[in-house]
């Protein structure tokens, strides 16, 4: 994934990851789900009581209004730590 450019702090431990790929598919922890898919399994893990940080670590050339939608999903499923990967500056 070629990540964004931009500065942010370095999520360390157990988390969750969420990658968007360039053609716009989503992978949760490197399996390929649909977004719907995708959200479900980390509202389970939250209902769960396995509240890891959620990290969206999307392609520079996807688009936008995709990442914008899995965020908004997550915090609607009860996500509390969810975050932008980026490349350091």
């Amino acid at each position: 994934v070629d990540l964004p450019n931009a500065a942010g702090a370095a999520e360390k431990g157990e988390r969750i990851v969420l990658t968007i790929r360039p053609d716009d598919t989503i992978q949760l922890n490197g399996m390929d789900l649909a977004k719907d898919e995708a959200v479900a399994r980390v509202r389970r893990l939250n209902a769960a009581n396995v509240k890891l940080p959620v990290i969206i670590s999307g392609d520079r050339r996807a688009s936008l209004g995709v990442g914008i939608e899995l965020l908004s999903e997550l915090k609607a499923a009860g996500v509390e730590k969810a975050s932008f990967q980026v490349t350091g500056k």
